[in-house]
């Protein structure tokens, strides 16, 4: 039994050490780690960081363009030889037991895909999400949208079968992860979230908007997916990422968005029709 580790990289150089040795320190020891560079212009220094692990098992491909983070992580899928993928991004680190408990959870409860806990540190400071675990018979869209949990990409850990059939959509800089889990779901994959935490995600200097995060981006995405999503998943999904960041600029704006999109005010998250009513208000 093998996993195959898949770390993308780009402008990591300060961080893929802290990445690696949290890897190295994993308990569960059958792995191989497959470190793809997406054509990085720090690469070199990264590399003589990388090189100073000297083990076999830590092997790097690098892309002769840049291209993103799907496909970066698309190229070590094709390659991995594991039974097991397990993905991590250079910036953030595994706590130690990670893969042995991602690995029991999976065989355990009969899954080809589950996500852990993670440990969040931005600007704000430390938490830990998500707060509640998927029921068996939840649907990932109304587990991340509805009630609003997240499967961080960092604590995914797969069957490669599933890996190797969904890939990574490469033409989208954003909901990368929701996009994978959407669509894994939809090819009858059974989907879960541990309830252990796997991942500490370093988010100190994330930026969302330069990664294109924009709220056209957003709903471009949605209606491109339309058909993996049910009504109450749609509107949620819509207000979460687009609809207050409308608000947030024109309120006007919003109210035309609001009933082009045809939002259904029932359908909503409870805690997020208060936080709408808040922002209409000010």
């Amino acid at each position: 039994m093998l996993i195959s580790i898949i770390i993308p990289f780009y402008k990591n150089s300060k961080d893929i050490k802290r990445a690696l040795q949290s890897v190295f320190a994993q308990t569960l020891q059958e792995f191989e780690i497959i470190l793809v560079n997406d054509a990085s212009p720090d690469w070199h220094e990264a590399l003589t960081i990388i090189n100073n692990f000297k083990d076999s098992r830590l092997t790097t491909i690098s892309h002769q363009i840049n291209k993103n983070g799907s496909s970066a992580r698309n190229t070590g899928i094709k390659v991995a030889k594991g039974d097991y993928i397990a993905f991590l991004d250079a910036d953030d680190e595994w706590l130690p037991n990670h893969l042995r408990e991602s690995l029991e959870f999976v065989k355990v409860n009969n899954l080809d895909l589950a996500s852990s806990k993670v440990k969040i540190i931005n600007q704000k400071g430390v938490f830990f999400s998500p707060s509640k675990q998927k029921n068996n018979d939840e649907r990932v869209a109304t587990f991340l949208f509805v009630k609003g949990m997240a499967m961080y990409t960092p604590s995914l850990f797969c069957k490669s079968l599933l890996a190797q059939d969904v890939l990574f959509d490469e033409t989208i800089k954003r909901h990368q992860d929701f996009d994978f889990l959407l669509r894994a779901e939809n090819k009858k994959y059974e989907l879960g979230t541990s309830p252990h935490v796997g991942a500490i995600v370093h988010w100190e200097n994330n930026n969302p908007i330069t990664k294109g995060e924009t709220w056209k981006f957003s709903q471009e995405w949605l209606l491109n997916r339309k058909e993996l999503l049910r009504a109450r998943e749609f509107d949620n999904f819509w207000l979460q990422f687009i609809g207050f960041k409308i608000l947030d600029q024109n309120k006007w704006l919003f109210v035309k968005a609001y009933f082009k999109n045809k939002i259904n005010p029932f359908n909503l998250n409870k805690s997020r029709v208060k936080v709408l009513i808040l922002k209409f208000l000010k």
